[in-house]
């Protein structure tokens, strides 16, 4: 069972802004798309870029979560004039926990854009759901940037999480908790 995702539209902290995917940035995604991503998205032939459809269809299920209330929340990741760099989402599994993930193209790695935007949802989640007690990001235990992100906002490492990729295949990831609204703040 879901609960329902109650965020507001947009979230910015001037670096960084999250907004609503729209069916244009299916493009945008398609081309920002690399091995490394579709990898993460646990595509079963990460080397082979897909259909651009593919990336379409991922946007119109984005839209409609987010006008349902979920399963998934899922924020454009926009930077300068809008440009689209990548994404942040939010699933609430439970009634007092949610799970956050982000991913960004690779030319806007290694820029702290996704430790912005992971710090601006998971901030603006538990403001919006005063019932959150948790939010959750399960990270594979090789993707040490992403492992960096959930640290530089403030999670923990709690033990690892086992689960079934969109693939079908079973993994194991490392389990990082957030607790008690302890948002790591860093001025840039």
């Amino acid at each position: 069972m879901t609960f329902p995702i109650e965020l507001p539209p947009i979230l910015g902290d001037g670096v960084v802004r999250l907004d609503a995917p729209t069916l244009d940035d299916g493009l945008a995604h398609w081309r920002g798309e690399d091995a490394e991503m579709r990898r993460r998205f646990d595509d079963p032939e990460p080397e082979t870029p897909k259909p651009l459809e593919m990336a379409q269809a991922a946007m119109a299920r984005w839209i409609n979560y987010r006008a349902a209330g979920g399963p998934q929340f899922a924020y454009a990741l926009r930077v300068d004039d809008g440009v689209l760099a990548g994404g942040c989402e939010l699933q609430r599994p439970e009634h007092d926990r949610a799970q956050v993930s982000w991913w960004l193209f690779p030319d806007y790695r290694g820029r702290g854009l996704a430790s912005r935007a992971a710090r601006l949802l998971c901030h603006v989640a538990f403001e919006s759901m005063p019932e959150l007690r948790t939010i959750e990001a399960h990270i594979a235990h090789d993707n040490h940037p992403s492992r960096h992100v959930a640290l530089s906002v403030g999670f923990v490492e709690a033990g690892e999480v086992t689960g079934d990729t969109w693939a079908g295949a079973t993994v194991t990831l490392k389990r990082y908790v957030l607790t008690g609204r302890k948002i790591v703040y860093v001025t840039a």
